[in-house]
């Protein structure tokens, strides 16, 4: 890895480091068993490239050689991209066991028009809800919810697996606290 003080070096590097890139993201998305296909991998790399090429290699100059290896920081880098790339595309996707323990209201019984506009209404509420947490909440939350195992969750946050389930107990409760008052007009968020 080269000096991060030389913007050009990194940015050659990087260039020099696509198919490590590539094979960062692939790895992730097997992982989180996203199922893509070869030009939703493709983009995925070019966009987890062009982010580490942005504002003079920004992201890159974050790296410390004394604290890990290149290839397991990309690989921790590409992680969060592919799992932040696909919570935001599948956010609105099927999530009832979850959403059913921490949403109050009860679904509508009229035409399915009617009851996807309320999935996404109540999904809408949940991510709103969802912002207003710590970075930390946050991440166990969009994990959970996209029926992330245990272990995942503690290794990507580097905490115990008995701590994921303890965390997401209080997490619950908070969002459920957090959509109430909002259904009922006590907050707005």
């Amino acid at each position: 890895m080269p000096d991060s003080n030389f913007t050009s070096d990194l940015e050659k590097f990087i260039t020099d480091s696509y198919a490590g890139i590539f094979s960062a993201v692939s790895h992730a998305c097997h992982n989180y068993q996203c199922g893509v296909t070869k030009a939703e991998l493709e983009d995925l790399t070019q966009e987890l490239y062009l982010l580490l090429r942005e504002d003079d290699c920004h992201k890159a100059k974050i790296f410390n050689p004394q604290k890990a290896k290149f290839a397991a920081w990309l690989q921790t880098v590409a992680n969060h991209h592919v799992s932040h790339h696909f919570y935001q595309k599948h956010r609105t996707e099927k999530l009832t066991e979850p959403l059913e323990d921490i949403l109050l209201n009860t679904l509508p019984a009229t035409s399915n028009q009617e009851k996807e506009l309320w999935w996404k209404e109540q999904h809408d509420l949940l991510d709103e809800a969802i912002h207003t947490l710590s970075p930390h909440d946050q991440t166990i939350a969009r994990l959970k919810l996209r029926e992330a195992r245990n272990e995942e969750i503690a290794k990507e946050l580097n905490i115990k697996s008995t701590s994921v389930d303890r965390e997401w107990r209080v997490i619950k409760t908070k969002l459920k606290q957090i959509v109430s008052d909002r259904i009922q007009g006590k907050t707005k968020l």
